[in-house]
């Protein structure tokens, strides 16, 4: 017995240290391909997001204002358009009356009648030029239009009756107030303006 035992072979320590076969601890080439996948996963993901709010900032944001820019275009064109038309009626108004003005000036009434009428188209196409200068936003063209506007409300006043005397007095009013606003408080002068255009026709009637 005691034989047996002495022959038996030791088991070095070295060799019950080793680890079962069949159990070999991960690669490291393995553990470097799961950490790019992941990478990969992540910047994938985050592509998706940034594309999903670019979409988002161009249907709420982008387009909206795109569809505004083009309305105010298109509505500052029919404006242009209108206001031309207005002025070139407005001039061939002023051709005429200047012409029978000159040739049918027989009493003074008739004449102060066709200086009032003169008058009041000159000062509608002062207002006219200036609304259309602020609508294509550009005020110092809409001084320029009003420079004489001013003076000739006062010719107005000396001729018109007393019954048009508070509508003259409403516009020298109203053409203080425009003149503040123009540079500053567009749509302010451009509401003005029109409430000038409504005095304006009613001297006419």
């Amino acid at each position: 017995m005691q034989d047996s035992e002495e022959n038996q072979t030791p088991i070095p320590e070295s060799a019950q240290d080793l680890p079962p076969q069949g159990k070999e601890s991960p690669k490291p080439e393995k553990r470097t391909l799961s950490i790019w996948r992941r990478m990969f996963r992540f910047l994938l993901v985050m592509l998706i997001i940034f594309g999903l709010g670019a979409l988002v900032v161009i249907f709420t944001l982008y387009i909206p204002l795109r569809e505004q820019l083009t309305s105010a275009e298109t509505r500052i064109e029919e404006l242009s358009d209108q206001s031309a038309s207005e002025i070139n009626s407005a001039k061939e108004e002023i051709d005429r009356l200047s012409s029978i003005e000159d040739k049918f000036g027989d009493t003074q009434a008739e004449l102060d009648e066709l200086l009032i009428q003169n008058l009041i188209l000159k000062i509608r196409l002062d207002l006219i030029s200036a609304k259309l200068a602020l609508v294509s936003d550009e005020p110092q063209q809409a001084s320029q239009a009003l420079s004489e506007t001013g003076g000739r409300i006062t010719d107005l006043k000396k001729l018109a009756g007393v019954q048009q005397q508070k509508n003259v007095e409403n516009l020298e009013t109203r053409l203080e107030l425009v003149l503040s606003e123009i540079d500053e408080e567009t749509f302010a002068a451009i509401s003005d303006l029109e409430v000038m255009l409504d005095i304006v026709e009613e001297l006419e009637s």
